[in-house]
């Protein structure tokens, strides 16, 4: 199974799971990882069901005790794939996240027989904040939110603060796949999350 391609053919496709502006509600409102990351993993098991097993939280009971954000077992329950998530909310920070990902790689790659392992960063872009000024406490990290916008944080400059990290964590940084899922309007502004797809990595 080409493990990439499905990766990337669902987190292509998954703002169509999500209910219009769901999604732009879900990613102002609170950490996106845990939503994006179900509905992923659910993609996965409707594709799937008859061959794999999709695991969610998925903890490795043999030597290492490890716990994965997303497990692909086969039938048979022996582990083929792991998917770690993560997500940045406050756009100019997105930097803090190569030295976890390099964590989370090297942890799930201790487990015994896991054939590949992906890393998939979410990071929310906005390019303005709502007009309504009450919103401030509904938004999470509205201050971070803003001060990005004020000082013109473009997706430019999150690739670059995210590719930088990645060379700083001796990490190549042009193995990845971008894609720009829409999430549609929160209020009167438009919702992006540019979606890092990093991997396979193998032992």
């Amino acid at each position: 199974m080409n493990w990439k391609k499905e990766i990337i053919d669902i987190v292509s496709e998954i703002e169509n799971a999500f209910s219009s502006d769901e999604l732009a509600f879900l990613s102002l409102t609170s950490k996106i990882e845990n939503p994006l990351r179900d509905k992923i993993a659910y993609e996965f098991h409707k594709r799937h069901y008859n061959k794999y097993i999709i695991a969610r939280e998925w903890t490795d009971k043999s030597k290492t005790k490890k716990r994965t954000d997303l497990a692909i077992l086969n039938i048979k329950g022996e582990i083929e794939c792991i998917i770690e998530f993560k997500a940045h909310s406050d756009m100019k920070g997105i930097a803090q996240w190569g030295k976890e990902m390099k964590k989370d790689i090297e942890k799930s790659l201790l487990i015994e027989n896991v054939k590949e392992v992906y890393f998939i960063l979410f990071g929310n872009f906005i390019k303005a904040l709502p007009e309504n000024k009450n919103l401030d406490n509904s938004i999470k990290y509205y201050n971070g939110l803003n001060k990005a916008i004020s000082r013109g944080f473009s997706k430019d400059n999150m690739i670059e603060k995210w590719e930088n990290s990645l060379k700083k964590n001796n990490i190549q940084p042009d193995n990845y796949e971008l894609k720009e899922i829409n999430a549609g309007k929160y209020y009167d502004i438009d919702v992006k999350i540019n979606t890092f797809i990093h991997g396979p990595f193998k032992k």
